[in-house]
């Protein structure tokens, strides 16, 4: 999915994952996946249904070699807003620590920050 695809220089690249499904693809696509986020510097979370399937193997992997976590769907249809609240936080945090990228002040406002 990053073939081609272009950031603005300094960004930080973000992807988030919702499913329900655990990952179904190959070695090798595993493993170009894997590639494609560390090349990119990328941050990567999953929402998705932990110790289900090879759901940790994958994508609990790749989350967190990429600076991510993989958060749980069950609470997010539990109860969505505390679940949103602390997954803004946690992703907030994760562009905060990325080395030389600081957002702009009217979004930290926007989140409740500084």
């Amino acid at each position: 999915a990053l073939a081609g695809v272009t950031f603005r220089p300094g960004s930080v690249q973000n992807f988030i994952l919702i499913t329900d499904e655990d990952d179904d693809s190959t070695a090798a696509q595993f493993a170009a996946a894997a590639a494609g986020l560390a090349a990119n510097d990328t941050l990567f979370n999953v929402i998705g249904v932990p110790n289900v399937g090879n759901t940790n193997a994958t994508y609990g992997v790749l989350a967190a070699n990429n600076g991510g976590f993989l958060f749980n769907i069950a609470d997010f249809r539990a109860n969505p807003q505390p679940f949103f609240t602390r997954f803004t936080e946690v992703k907030l945090n994760e562009i905060l620590n990325q080395v030389g990228n600081v957002p702009e002040p009217a979004t930290l406002a926007a989140f409740g920050f500084g």
